[in-house]
């Protein structure tokens, strides 16, 4: 399983760019693959 995470206002100050930040943090784990935790 992998997940994307995003915290306001760290990670963006709208909606949009807390989807964006999430959906960015959720490609870069499916990318680690299973050895990240």
């Amino acid at each position: 399983m992998s997940a994307g995470l995003a915290v306001y206002p760290s990670h963006g100050s709208s909606a949009r760019d807390l989807v964006e930040s999430a959906d960015r943090a959720l490609y870069t784990a499916k990318g680690q693959g299973a050895i990240a935790s």
